[in-house]
Parts: C-alpha cells; structure tokens; sequence
C-alpha cells in the first residue's frame, strides 16, 4: 500500500492513500521522514494465524484513530 505523509500531529503522522483515505499511524514509524514523503506499507506474518478476521483485527489496530 502506498502512503503519503501528510503531516504530523502529536503522536500521530497523518497518512493518505491512493483512494484520498486518511489515517492515524504511530508517528514512531516514521522517524526519518518528513511530510510529503511517499512510503510503502508492507506487512509479513512470521507466523500463521488461524483467521482473516484475526488479520482484519491486526490490521485495524495499525490504523487507528
């Protein structure tokens, strides 16, 4: 997924999408960069999980608001 850096906000960089959706994500993941930056959200599973719901769940808690 590809992300722009929006702008930071407390705790929190603001992010958008290619859709002009915007979250909330932990502002330690971005420690080097800066707005305007464009970053690439990866994610692997190191391990197997049982269910796409549990997936759903990860993913959800990455961008909360």
């Amino acid at each position: 997924m590809r992300l722009t850096i929006d702008r930071f906000e407390g705790d929190y960089a603001v992010v958008v999408d290619d859709d002009e959706n915007t979250y909330n994500v932990d502002r330690k993941l971005f420690i080097d960069n800066k707005e305007g930056d464009t970053v690439y959200l990866a994610y692997g599973m190191l391990e197997t999980i049982d269910s796409s719901d549990e997936v759903d769940e990860l993913v959800n808690k990455l961008f909360e608001d």
